[in-house]
């Protein structure tokens, strides 16, 4: 998995797998509170997105792996940190 990128407008983290055969990302997502949340995005051409549900202010963590169809877990997350203001 490569860089990922948040949109303040839009609440929208961004990113790309580049194994185009991955089937989604696994996404885990620490919000300012401490809570941790792991989702799936499925992915159209290795891209994927996930709108966050809240926009909390604070410190956000991310981190992305890339699934195969197979079930095969990337085993190098791509971790990303923002602030929201």
């Amino acid at each position: 998995i490569t860089s990922s990128v948040f949109d303040f407008r839009t609440g929208v983290i961004k990113g790309f797998v580049r194994d185009t055969t991955s089937s989604h990302a696994l996404l885990t997502i620490t919000d300012p509170t401490g809570t941790v949340s792991t989702i799936s995005a499925a992915t159209t051409n290795g891209d994927w997105s996930y709108t966050l549900p809240d926009r909390i202010v604070g410190n956000w963590s991310v981190s992305a792996q890339g699934v195969d169809r197979a079930g095969n877990v990337d085993a190098t997350p791509a971790t990303a940190s923002f602030e929201l203001k």
